[in-house]
């Protein structure tokens, strides 16, 4: 890395401990619960913060493999369809009493639930395109 990056690898890591910080002393944000911790301007100050830190780092990406444009150009399909994959998963599976599972098994099933998203889209794309907002070319 070049010494001209250098500032803004310093903005990243300011993003990072302030999305970390306000968190940690706000309180988590929660969509189902609604929650916003305990300051709602400390926890859109988060979002802002979190949200500059992933355009920084995505800005820096210089190839995008397909896959990931497919997941990308397809989000609000991934936010209605995991919703129906989380309802299965959540109550079949969670452990009160021990939360380094709940965590470990909540990466597992991110994957999964990620891996059959694609494979949706992937179907969608080739058969039914329109479901996905898309004209078959």
């Amino acid at each position: 890395m070049s010494l001209h990056h250098f500032p803004d690898v310093i903005l990243l890591l300011i993003f990072a401990a302030l999305v970390t910080l306000i968190y940690y002393y706000n309180g988590p944000s929660q969509m189902i619960g609604p929650s916003v911790g305990k300051d709602v301007l400390a926890n859109y100050f988060a979002g802002v913060s979190g949200t500059l830190l992933v355009f920084n780092v995505s800005s820096r990406v210089k190839h995008v493999p397909v896959y990931i444009k497919r997941i990308s150009r397809n989000t609000l399909f991934i936010i209605f369809f995991h919703w129906c994959c989380l309802c299965f998963v959540r109550k079949q599976f969670f452990f009160e009493q021990y939360a380094w599972i709940n965590i470990l098994l909540g990466i597992i099933y991110s994957m999964i639930i990620l891996c059959v998203n694609y494979l949706a889209i992937k179907k969608l794309e080739e058969s039914w395109p329109l479901i996905l907002g898309k004209i078959k070319k």
